[in-house]
């Protein structure tokens, strides 16, 4: 290495240009800066998610190794999946990284684990308010939550949640008479 033709050797007092140790540090010093730099720039980036285009933000899935982000979503939600992608890759196979992963794609979800259902050991299902999930977007739904889910967990159902006012009618099996109405609010 030529040190004599790099910049910062000019920078330096005449005294100090000869001695190894001084040569060394600024060598080293410079090295860091360069990489404290290349974050800075990630940073300003990551700053300005809100007025990236949408092909920018592909890259950058991309690039952060975002694989449940899914380029069709519309671009609210791809922004907010690259925001919150840290905590994600941080909890990954965990049930809160599929609850938030489910939440920003298809709106309020929630993991049952099995136990709680009463389930096989490792099985869990999912509850939503979603009805496209069912219709249009299974497969969708279905190859996102694969990507974040622990690997070994099965998914026994999807169980719609119906919200708002709705009539319920119970019947006697022998007589089919009316026993009552009943007005369910979630």
């Amino acid at each position: 290495m030529d040190l004599k033709n790099m910049d910062f050797i000019k920078l330096l007092p005449s005294f100090m240009r000869t001695d190894a140790a001084n040569i060394g540090l600024s060598v080293s010093v410079d090295a860091i800066a360069e990489e404290l730099y290349s974050k800075i720039v990630l940073f300003t980036t990551w700053d300005k998610i809100d007025l990236l285009q949408s092909d920018e933000l592909d890259v950058l899935a991309e690039e952060l190794h975002i694989s449940w982000y899914d380029k069709t979503a519309a671009i609210d939600v791809r922004r907010n999946i690259i925001k919150e992608s840290d905590l994600v890759h941080a909890k990954m196979g965990t049930n809160w990284a599929a609850k938030q992963v489910i939440n920003k794609y298809f709106g309020e979800g929630e993991i049952v684990d099995w136990y709680t259902y009463g389930g096989e050991p490792g099985h869990f299902k999912v509850q939503t308010l979603n009805q496209s999930i069912l219709k249009d977007r299974y497969e969708q739904f279905i190859s996102i939550l694969d990507k974040v889910k622990r690997k070994s967990a099965q998914i026994d159902s999807i169980e719609l949640i119906l919200d708002g006012l709705m009539e319920v009618r119970t019947y006697l099996a022998h007589t089919n008479s009316e026993l009552m109405t009943t007005y369910v609010r979630r």
